[in-house]
């Protein structure tokens, strides 16, 4: 019985540093999938300032060719008018 007595503590103590370690591994877990999440963003508000302006005609509806033209600083930029195929 002594021996028990002996072993709890210790037992005990490695609990808590095995707890501590956890923690700070799933804080290090969740630093490295927020930067993830930031990079994520950043390319996603990228993607559409790279489309062709042939894909911008054909794929996105006028709310989304807008949407667009917002976010990529395109007001006042040439457009393509679909029915002559020419820019104006």
């Amino acid at each position: 019985m002594t021996v028990i007595k002996f072993y709890i503590p210790i037992i005990l103590a490695l609990l808590l540093i095995g707890c501590a370690e956890v923690r700070s591994l799933s804080y290090a877990g969740f630093e490295q999938k927020k930067q993830y999440n930031d990079v994520q963003a950043d390319l996603y508000m990228q993607a559409p300032c790279d489309m062709t302006i042939g894909a911008y005609h054909r794929r996105l509806n006028p709310a989304q060719q807008r949407a667009v033209m917002a976010l990529c600083g395109g007001e006042g930029l040439p457009t393509l008018n679909p029915e002559t195929g020419l820019l104006e």
